[in-house]
């Protein structure tokens, strides 16, 4: 099985269990089960989306590369703690250039992508160590001088200025200690980057007529999810249960009690929602929201209108 057949099972189990499923025999699991809690299906959800984030990514890099790449294609950048005691410091002050071609000598056996020195700045940047003058040039903050980064006003042989950062051994030391931060945040940035370039959500005619309402009360995320299965072929934007969520309040057919939790209202009520007080497994009380075959046409008739209301927002 392929990797990113991997990543599809797993979300694929994800989703069911978010869903009150049993992956193993497709059976409903009871409402009293540990799997129904809220922050266990919290749990769920969030382990879904960021397996769907990385699936997208793999998929676009499958799709925009030619095979003779794909052969070749390197892992993502990694370093093993093995290669972390290896990693050598630059006696004085040098350049972040130097820092990333030591990191590159450690991992090179690892055949994987090469660590590019922007990579340390746009982290160093995010923590606030760098940040930029008047002219939008990289320098130092405060907080970078602390740890020993200067910058020095240099100018090139053409008379034009430019900023030079220089790292203290203090301040190599500090990046090595959170390289893997830095690796992280830069694949993390790319995610949402690919995250980002996808079309916005949408359904055709064709996709409305194949969702399918369960015949028995379900979950807002269960909708979502049969949503998402109609849409999977556009490559477009996942519905996210909090549209119709936040859809369904606007127009008032869900409301707030006194403890701010969402409820079904009168007018709610009239189309098939339905909402439950449930306790969790420590004793917090909690609202659950069902959905009829009634509720849930209803939302799958006014589905463009969600999809409109949360770019509207």
């Amino acid at each position: 099985m392929s990797e990113i057949n991997k990543l599809k099972r797993a979300k694929l189990y994800m989703d069911k269990l978010s869903c009150g499923i049993d992956p193993n025999s497709g059976m409903r699991v009871k409402e009293d089960d540990i799997v129904r809690d809220s922050r266990v299906i919290a749990c769920f959800e969030y382990i879904s989306s960021v397996l769907g984030r990385q699936i997208e990514v793999s998929e676009a890099a499958e799709i925009s590369l030619p095979d003779s790449v794909k052969k070749t294609a390197k892992a993502a950048t990694y370093i093993t703690d093995e290669q972390f005691s290896q990693l050598r410091l630059k006696s004085g002050q040098c350049r972040v250039s130097d820092i990333a071609a030591e990191i590159n000598r450690v991992i090179e056996p690892n055949n994987s992508k090469k660590l590019q020195p922007a990579w340390i700045t746009n982290w160093l940047e995010s923590i606030g160590m760098i940040t930029k003058d008047s002219q939008g040039r990289r320098c130092a903050s405060a907080e970078g001088e602390s740890i020993g980064i200067t910058s020095h006003l240099r100018k090139s042989a053409d008379g034009r200025e430019y900023i030079l950062n220089l790292y203290s051994e203090q301040a190599q030391t500090f990046i090595f200690d959170n390289l893997r931060v830095v690796i992280e945040k830069h694949y993390s940035d790319s995610v949402t980057e690919q995250r980002n370039s996808r079309v916005r959500a949408y359904i055709t005619d064709e996709q409305l007529l194949q969702l399918s309402p369960n015949s028995e009360e379900c979950r807002v995320s269960e909708i979502a999810a049969e949503i998402n299965r109609v849409i999977e072929p556009n490559n477009s934007k996942r519905m996210q249960a909090a549209w119709i969520n936040d859809w369904l309040e606007s127009i008032g057919m869900i409301t707030k009690d006194p403890q701010g939790r969402r409820c079904a209202s009168a007018e709610g009520e009239s189309i098939g929602i339905t909402s439950h007080q449930k306790q969790s497994a420590d004793g917090r009380e909690y609202i659950l929201n069902l959905y009829s075959e009634q509720a849930q046409t209803f939302i799958y008739d006014n589905l463009r209108t969600v999809i409109d209301h949360h770019y509207e927002e």
